[in-house]
This record gives structure tokens, C-alpha cells and sequence, in this order.
């Protein structure tokens, strides 16, 4: 019996050493497992996060690209406006231009013929017309105009005559100079429109080539 006693002692003694070494294992195993739970949810989470501020970072580029392509189409629709205004209105002074350039036309033929009866008339009042048309009697030829001679006007009447055509004339020329500015400003005017035009096409085109870039 004194013999049993130590050996169960002994033994018992080793069993509760090994109860003792499996209970340390069983709880690190769990504080593992815990562990490795904590670093799964945490990777979850990490995950969840990137992918939801990746997911945040594609709206907002999207949202930037169509902002962009909102812009670009509100730019493209003004300069297309921009451009059918400004084809009206070339247009617009084109058919004033001709109008002007018809109008010269017309003033500078009434200027000419105005210069011819001014020059017929001031011949006429000249030394050689005078003496002429002293010698004229009634029924005779003029010697300007060829016309039959059916009352003998004096000196005086002559340069009478004269002041009412050339009043006209000096008319007729700031007529003509008028019209003649009013054509030049015009044609400035249309010059000035169609290189506007150019521009803006090739900021039209520019905006084109930005948008499919």
C-alpha cells in the first residue's frame, strides 16, 4: 500500500499536468480562432470600404464625364447659333450691298449727266457764246444745242440758269459721296462678319475635336 500510494499520486499528478497543457492549447486555439474571426471581419470590412469608395470614385468620374459632355454640347449648340446668326446676317448685308451698289450706280450716272448739262450751260456763258448768241436772230440754229432759237435771252439770264442746275449738282455729288460711303461701310461690315464667321468655325471644330478625345 505504501507503494501504490506515490505511483497514483504520481500519476495523478501527470494527468492534471496534461488537463493543464490541454486546456492552454484548447483556449489558443480559441483565442486563434477569435483572432482569425477579428481579421476575417476586418478584411470584410477593408474590403467593403475599398470597394465602396472605388464604387464612389466611378460616380464621380462619371458624374465629371457627363458634366463635361453637358458643357461641350451647351458650347457646341451657342456656336452653332453664333454661326446661323451671323449667316443671316452676311446674308442680310450681301442684298444690302448690292442695293447700295445699285443705288452708286444710279447716283453716278445722275451725277454725269448733271456735269454734261452744268458744262452745255456754262459753255454758254463763256466770251465766244456771247458773241454768238449776239449775232443770233429769231428763227436761227444755236450753236450749242442746235435747237431753233424762238426768243433772245440777255447775259444775265444765261447766269441765272446756271445756279439752279449747279445747286443740283453739288446735290447730286454729296448724294453720290453719301451712297458712296454707305456701300464702303458695307462691304467693311460684311468683310468684318465673314472672318467672324471663320472664327467661329474653327472654334466649332475645336470643340468637336475635344469632345471625342
Amino acid at each position: 500500500a505504501s507503494q501504490v500510494l506515490p505511483l497514483l499520486q504520481k500519476e495523478e499528478k501527470s494527468i492534471q499536468n496534461i488537463c493543464l497543457e490541454m486546456k492552454q492549447i484548447l483556449e489558443r486555439e480559441q483565442q486563434e480562432s477569435v483572432l482569425q474571426e477579428q481579421n476575417l471581419k476586418a478584411l470584410a470590412i477593408e474590403n467593403q470600404e475599398f470597394r465602396k469608395e472605388k464604387l464612389q470614385q466611378e460616380i464621380e468620374l462619371f458624374r465629371a464625364l457627363q458634366s463635361k459632355q453637358s458643357l461641350w454640347e451647351e458650347k457646341k449648340k451657342e456656336t452653332e447659333e453664333e454661326i446661323s446668326s451671323l449667316q443671316t446676317r452676311i446674308l442680310e448685308l450681301n442684298k444690302q450691298t448690292e442695293q447700295w451698289q445699285t443705288e452708286l450706280k444710279q447716283a453716278t450716272q445722275s451725277r454725269q449727266i448733271q456735269e454734261q448739262v452744268v458744262g452745255k450751260l456754262k459753255e454758254a456763258t463763256e466770251n465766244w457764246a456771247k458773241e454768238a448768241r449776239h449775232k443770233l436772230k429769231l428763227g436761227d440754229s444755236c450753236p450749242v444745242c442746235g435747237h431753233i432759237i424762238d426768243q433772245i435771252l440777255s447775259d444775265e439770264s444765261f447766269h441765272s440758269k446756271l445756279e439752279e442746275p449747279e445747286k443740283e449738282l453739288d446735290q447730286l455729288k454729296k448724294t453720290e459721296e453719301d451712297i458712296r460711303n454707305r456701300f464702303n461701310q458695307s462691304v467693311a461690315e460684311e468683310k468684318t462678319y465673314a472672318q467672324t464667321l471663320h472664327q467661329t468655325r474653327l472654334k466649332k471644330e475645336e470643340i468637336t475635336r475635344s469632345c471625342n478625345r
